[in-house]
C-alpha cells in the first residue's frame, strides 16, 4: 500500500529531515546576501589605506637617504635644537 503521504513521509526522513534545505536558507542564503552586499569590504580598506599612507612615506624618507653619515649628523643635530627650542618656548 503506497501512498503519497508515505512517499512524502519516506523522502522527508531519508532525505536527511529536510536538514540541508533549512540550512541552506538559515547559514549560507543570508551569508550569501552579506558578501554580495558588502563586496567592496569597507573595513579591509581601512587596512588599505593605511598600508599605502605607510608605504608613501617610506618613499618620501628614503629619497632623504645618502649615505653619508656627516648629514645625518647634522640633520639630528638641528632635530634636536628644534625640539629644544620647541621645549623652552612651551615652558617659558
Amino acid at each position: 500500500m503506497k501512498s503519497q503521504a508515505g512517499d512524502a513521509t519516506r523522502r522527508f526522513w531519508f532525505g536527511g529531515w529536510g536538514f540541508d534545505a533549512l540550512y541552506d536558507r538559515v547559514f549560507v542564503g543570508p551569508f550569501v546576501w552579506f558578501a554580495r552586499i558588502n563586496k567592496r569590504d569597507g573595513v579591509d580598506f581601512v587596512y588599505t589605506a593605511a598600508a599605502g599612507i605607510t608605504r608613501g612615506f617610506h618613499h618620501v624618507v628614503a629619497l632623504t637617504q645618502s649615505g653619508h653619515l656627516r648629514w645625518y649628523a647634522a640633520n639630528m643635530a638641528i632635530g634636536l635644537l628644534v625640539a629644544f627650542a620647541i621645549v623652552l618656548v612651551v615652558l617659558a
